[in-house]
């Protein structure tokens, strides 16, 4: 269960990686355009007015990206501490374990009241199966009677 949980956890650092280099890309390119903007601004090349308000959605692009990236580092961190995390506790766990096995022992009646309660578990899905099993066949009777 831990290992899962470790593996899934570790499938979204992956994935939070290549979302935080794609956000990189988008700041570059934001604030490049934002830079070449500026400098028709500074020419007067074309109407500036449009310039002006181009350069500040590219502006508004950059900021966003930034944010972006930060916020993905963020829950990077928070990742990579879960796997701490889950990784400490699984090794406790695991030293436990190591320390019990063998010394486990389990009485009579234990033993008995596992049993019965495993039998009444078996009982109660053998007759979950059978309601699914009867539920599926008039399901297909009803079927092939429209």
């Amino acid at each position: 269960m831990k290992l899962r949980q470790i593996e899934t956890i570790a499938a979204l650092v992956e994935s939070a990686n290549t979302q935080i280099e794609g956000a990189r890309v988008s700041a570059r390119r934001a604030d490049l355009q934002a830079r070449q903007s500026l400098e028709r601004i500074e020419k007067r090349d074309g109407n500036v007015a449009r310039l002006i308000w181009g350069r500040e959605q590219q502006l508004l692009r950059a900021r966003n990206a930034t944010a972006t990236l930060d916020s993905l580092t963020h829950q990077r961190k928070l990742r990579e501490a879960e796997i701490a995390a889950a990784r400490s506790e699984l090794a406790f766990l695991q030293a436990q374990l190591a320390r019990t096995e063998g010394r486990v022992e389990f009485s009579e009646a234990d033993r008995d009241t596992l049993m019965g309660d495993l039998d009444a578990r078996l009982k109660a899905l053998d007759a979950e199966l059978g309601a699914g099993l009867a539920a599926a066949d008039r399901a297909r009777k009803s079927l092939a009677e429209a």
